[in-house]
């Protein structure tokens, strides 16, 4: 089963287990806002862009389409999705951009920019996975959930992974940690990360919330106390993985 925890103003004590993966990793991920075209569905643009040919030298290591379903905000977002490209780094995001800004343009049949228009400008965020858990499982789209947090006083970063590792387990979701570097409106005060949990698939999402409610599953469970981050209410989406480079 797995979920995902909507209960943060807890934690503080908790800050080691996933602070050496996180110096470790070097995962990126770049986003842009997209919207689809007249006379394409959600459905359309999914099902088709899962047929285009992925080139390996210009293609990331995976690209999502996340569609929100309950989205947190003042006003409801102005696009339909957001397309969610996954790099080893800075180097291979600037060498794959690079191979793709630099080829010829050509049009062979139907390509993306027939489907959805999408934002010139992007944000780019590092990620550090907090849990590991299998996600996707016999199925192309799965359900995550997503919360804005700003840290308080002297958390850090690698804290909010070990926060993201034990209630991701506690969940036994997929979690992570994605801290905006370049783009995005202005973050005032203290840092902002995003925290995120996948789960294995609809069911499980599902199962875990019901689970949650009747007491039985307790995300916050084994976290100290304090208030190391304050978190707004969660974003639902429905996750789409469109390529991965080992599938």
């Amino acid at each position: 089963m797995k979920n995902h925890t909507f209960i943060i103003t807890v934690i503080a004590a908790f800050l080691t287990s996933a602070t050496a993966f996180a110096q470790n990793q070097n995962t990126i991920t770049r986003s842009r806002a997209c919207t689809i075209n007249p006379g394409y569905s959600m459905s359309d643009v999914v099902s088709i862009s899962r047929d285009f040919s992925f080139n390996e030298d210009s293609v990331p290591n995976a690209v999502f389409f996340r569609e929100p379903t309950a989205y947190t905000t003042n006003t409801p977002p102005d696009w339909d999705f957001i397309m969610v490209q996954y790099y080893s780094g800075y180097a291979d995001l600037v060498s794959k951009r690079s191979v793709q800004r630099n080829r010829a343009a050509a049009r062979n049949g139907i390509t993306f920019d027939d489907l959805a228009s999408c934002s010139v400008t992007a944000r780019i965020s590092d990620v550090y996975v907090g849990n590991q858990e299998t996600t996707f499982d016999d199925t192309e789209a799965t359900l995550m959930t997503t919360r804005r947090c700003d840290l308080n006083g002297e958390t850090t970063v690698e804290d909010a992974v070990a926060v993201a590792e034990t209630m991701g387990a506690n969940l036994e979701a997929y979690s992570a940690v994605s801290a905006r570097r370049y783009g995005g409106p202005r973050i005032t005060g203290g840092s902002q990360i995003s925290m995120s949990f996948v789960y294995s698939d609809p069911q499980d999402f599902g199962a875990t919330l019901d689970g949650m409610k009747g007491g039985s599953i307790n995300p916050n469970e084994g976290l100290g106390g304090g208030t190391p981050m304050t978190c707004e209410i969660g974003t639902l989406w429905v996750s789409h993985r469109i390529y991965t480079a080992n599938n």
